[in-house]
């Protein structure tokens, strides 16, 4: 029974940091009509809160921009070259995650770490 229960805690995991690393869409955001776009859209079953308290202590340069829905912002304090990342409450109670590129850069953390943490913080 315990193994089981591993085992579907274990196929969850991969299953959202696969989400989180190949989901993207391009519709419907903040950042929308800028040529970088949304680069993850990912749905947590964890509360915007809780996920927001993740990142900010998984990323050092994380801070929080805005409130409802809640906007952390990661990066050197740069309008152009900070990640946006917004976090949407669900009617389940959970959380839709969106990422988007810096405008400007590449951004740092770098895209690959980026994406670890919130593959860490979604579930």
């Amino acid at each position: 029974m315990k193994s089981t229960q591993i085992l579907a805690s274990c196929a969850l995991v991969g299953a959202v940091a696969a989400l989180a690393g190949c989901a993207g869409s391009s519709a419907n955001g903040p950042q929308a009509e800028s040529p970088s776009g949304r680069i993850i859209y990912v749905a947590s079953p964890r509360s915007p809160h809780d996920v927001e308290s993740c990142l900010t202590s998984r990323v050092s340069q994380a801070r929080v921009a805005q409130r409802n829905p809640t906007t952390v912002l990661i990066g050197p304090y740069s309008a152009d070259s900070d990640w946006t990342v917004t976090l949407a409450p669900t009617a389940s109670s959970g959380t839709t995650i969106g990422v988007y590129r810096p405008r400007s850069g590449d951004g740092d953390p770098e895209e690959s770490e980026l994406r670890f943490h919130i593959a860490r913080c979604a579930v």
